[in-house]
């Protein structure tokens, strides 16, 4: 079978060659005039992009632009100078960016890089090529004998360099370990725009603008104040977007070059601009890694904490429905049981013992009924979680000889999720538990509350007790029957602590508040669901909180 041209590896190097050596050509001649050398950001990307096997072709590929520029500077500036000159820079870099590579582990997975070591790369390749330039300047010879090297070109080239790269490398090296979806679809127009990041964008580059106008209008004494704080808007888009935000400091430097005269020689204030900005822009990546870094492990966190969130509401889920199953296994006991007395006494038991044989089985069964309500209860089953708050916590808490009131909006609660329902009740079986174990609660109020905000549905519990002091002795009384409070509703949380953890599994809220005649507990409950998340997420603000 035959194979395409691009299938023989040759061929591969040759288009590699040729297509190196033309964007090389395109670039330093579109590029001449700019303040910052760019062909040097073209080598470093095609090295950090390229694999090895295509590097020899870099080689050859940048050879004939520079043989051709070199040729008419053999007579201006000497054979010494053409012949160094000729050198390809790429071949120089090329042992920096091999070890930085392989050994460095400058990206240790397909889809992240090490900022710390990008850096390095990019300083290290800048002090080389520095090196190599000023090399080549100093053998220059002019028609009236060498060239003299003013003071300080090395760091001006090292500083051309280094910005020149910083400029470039940042934008091919993200979108080099961004992962890559099988498809992908530009969003709707209204979607891109009302996007996060588009709109901080588009505020950083208005203030900018700004700044831009401020110095242009602004006294000299003033201008250098507006200028540094171009860093402040990419400094503000790092703070909220990590290290993917940093290379947006480009506009920063799209802003400082509109308002200096850069130029290649070592002008008044240019070389101390230059510095500000290579150490501005160093301190934006920095900077946006180590924030990345953060959210990263932020994301993390709060995927496990997740996790954990939804195999707790599973098994609370889950528990309330082996309670009721065991609940209705135990109804379905008591039947069978009646039937099996009601058997026994009429064939097998004397007509003058039946009655005390009857007794005891209606008592029997009584107590697997009451059994079968504490394990789960029946008006939940029957009627929802509305009719199990108001009546069975006001059954448990009546036998204890406490008042109740209840106020619920019984049909919005069936529109919860099973989650958030079992939530409810059991923290208002809890929390009803935990306000009338004082012996001098007299009565408890429940309410409930159900509410919606932006999109994210929740519920709010607010359960208090009436305390009176003259009724102790009576509560002393009925020290037994407030005991079995907490059995009853299935309570069994020791201290507040416990309940609050238990609010947290949905997202809420809990305040204790001691009233002059009783304790208020505040409850919030939220939805949990993974859309309900994303909706969150996308909506928190950005607070600067510490402690």
């Amino acid at each position: 079978m035959g194979k395409g041209i691009l299938d023989n590896l040759w061929a591969r190097q040759l288009a590699v060659a040729l297509g190196y050596a033309l964007m090389y050509w395109v670039v330093a001649q579109t590029f001449a005039s700019a303040p910052w050398p760019f062909a040097a950001s073209l080598r470093v990307t095609c090295l950090l992009v390229m694999p090895y096997r295509y590097w020899l072709a870099l080689v050859v590929g940048e050879i004939g632009p520079l043989i051709y520029n070199n040729i008419e500077f053999v007579d201006r500036f000497g054979l010494t100078y053409a012949a160094i000159n000729t050198i390809p820079s790429v071949a120089v870099g090329m042992p920096v960016v091999w070890w930085f590579r392989s050994r460095a582990a400058l990206f240790p997975a397909r889809h992240l890089v090490d900022i710390k070591k990008l850096l390095w790369c990019v300083l290290t390749l800048s002090v080389v090529w520095g090196l190599l330039y000023y090399a080549t300047v100093s053998t220059a010879r002019l028609p009236t004998g060498p060239y003299r090297v003013p003071e300080g070109t090395f760091f001006l080239y090292l500083s051309n360099l280094y910005l020149a790269m910083l400029v470039i490398v940042p934008w091919v090296v993200m979108i080099r370990v961004y992962p890559r979806k099988k498809e992908w679809r530009l969003p709707p127009f209204r979607v891109l725009i009302a996007g996060a990041l588009v709109q901080d964008v588009a505020m950083a580059t208005f203030a900018l603008a700004a700044l831009a106008f401020l110095h242009h209008v602004a006294i000299d004494m003033m201008k250098p104040a507006a200028m540094m704080a171009l860093f402040l808007p990419p400094a503000w888009l790092v703070l909220k977007h990590g290290w993917g935000a940093a290379v947006l400091g480009t506009l920063s430097l799209v802003a400082m070059c509109s308002l200096l005269e850069w130029s290649w020689t070592a002008e008044l204030g240019i070389p101390q601009a230059q510095m500000f900005v290579a150490i501005a822009m160093t301190c934006l990546h920095t900077f946006g890694a180590r924030i990345s870094t953060q959210l990263h492990q932020y994301e993390k966190l709060a995927l496990d904490a997740k996790n954990r969130q939804d195999a707790v509401q599973h098994a609370l889920v889950s528990g309330e429905h082996r309670l009721k199953h065991n609940s209705q296994a135990l109804e379905s006991m008591a039947g069978i049981l009646r039937l099996d007395y009601a058997y026994m006494l009429e064939h097998f038991v004397p007509q003058t013992d039946q009655a005390d044989f009857s007794q005891q089985a209606l008592l029997l069964q009584r107590h697997i009924h009451r059994l079968a309500e504490n394990t789960h209860p029946s008006a939940w089953r029957e009627r929802g979680v509305g009719a199990a708050l108001y009546e069975t916590i006001g059954l448990a808490l009546r036998e204890a000889d406490i008042a109740y009131w209840c106020d619920i909006p019984v049909r919005d609660l069936n529109f919860l999720s099973q989650n958030l329902q079992a939530g409810v009740y059991r923290v208002a079986c809890e929390a009803v538990t935990r306000v009338s174990a004082s012996p001098s609660c007299i009565g408890v109020r429940l309410a409930v509350r159900i509410g919606r905000l932006h999109g994210i549905s929740g519920a709010v519990l607010r359960i208090e007790s009436m305390a009176n002091e003259t009724h102790v002795a009576h509560a002393v009384l009925q020290a037994e029957e407030r005991r079995r409070v907490a059995p009853k509703l299935g309570a069994s949380m020791n201290n507040l602590d416990e309940l609050r953890r238990l609010t947290e599994v949905f997202d809420g809220l809990l305040h204790y508040r001691s009233l002059a005649n009783g304790i208020r507990i505040s409850v919030l409950l939220c939805e949990t669901s993974s859309q309900v998340r994303r909706q969150r997420k996308h909506r928190m603000p950005m607070r600067l909180w510490v402690r």
